[in-house]
């Protein structure tokens, strides 16, 4: 039985394929290389990405973005939102670099993406007011009216209870004046009236000087005309009685 030989021919490579498969393989090690310092340099700072043909990149793999602009308080604020080939939503640059990761993307990394709302690509919408939108909006104001009403109440409050306070206090302390007063007034009337009762007891005590060592008793039969010795013995009188 004769054995037959399989004999394995390698496939026939062109110069050109060699190019272009040495080219693949170089887009391929700068994209791992983004990736790589993104998820690791990069991660909570906020792209600065601005060109337009590197952020059109998601888009040929078969992503989408949505800019979604509406007007709030009279400006307008935009929203950027990814919509990855399987539907998921993605809002944020954490959200973009984990997705990568799960999924083990290397085409594309996160300097390809940007939330910036000023970045014209993908698709953009404008949000129109609907009823619900409008309601929402009045009940908003209703609100914020509602609060001013309140916090302008709140500080009339605050200003009444500080001006009683103050007048509590004032009046404490003039209350506080006139009791003091009457304090003083008492000590000093008391301290008048002692003055008084001392000098009324000095006035009653016999002056040793005033006395006279040999008086002797007029005689009863002694006639006085004048006046002031009239006014004298009446005086005597007087003394010998206290």
């Amino acid at each position: 039985m004769s054995q037959q030989r399989h004999l394995y021919t390698a496939p026939e490579f062109t110069l050109t394929d060699l190019h272009e498969n040495l080219k693949q393989r170089c887009i391929m090690f700068t994209r791992t290389k983004k990736r790589l310092r993104s998820r690791f340099c990069g991660s909570g700072k906020t792209s600065g990405v601005t060109d337009e043909r590197v952020l059109k990149s998601p888009l040929e793999f078969g992503w989408q973005r949505e800019t979604r602009i509406r007007s709030v308080a009279g400006r307008l604020q935009g929203e950027v939102a990814y919509f990855a080939p399987c539907g998921k939503i993605l809002r944020r640059y954490p959200d973009v670099t984990k997705y990568l990761v799960q999924n083990g993307i290397m085409e594309i990394a996160r300097d390809n993406f940007s939330f910036s709302p000023k970045v014209k690509v993908g698709a953009f919408y404008e949000a129109r007011e609907g009823p619900e939108e409008k309601e929402m909006q009045r009940l908003q104001a209703v609100m914020r009216k509602q609060l001013e009403t309140e916090k302008r109440r709140q500080d009339i409050m605050l200003i009444k209870a500080e001006e009683n306070r103050k007048k509590a206090e004032e009046k404490e302390r003039v209350k506080q004046e006139k009791t003091e007063e009457k304090r003083l007034n008492k000590e000093r009337s008391l301290q008048l009236k002692r003055l008084a009762l001392a000098k009324a007891k000095a006035l009653k005590k016999p002056n040793k000087d005033m006395c006279l060592a040999d008086l002797k008793c007029s005689p009863k039969s002694l006639v006085c005309k004048d006046t002031t010795a009239k006014v004298r013995l009446m005086w005597r009188s007087w003394r010998n009685t206290k």
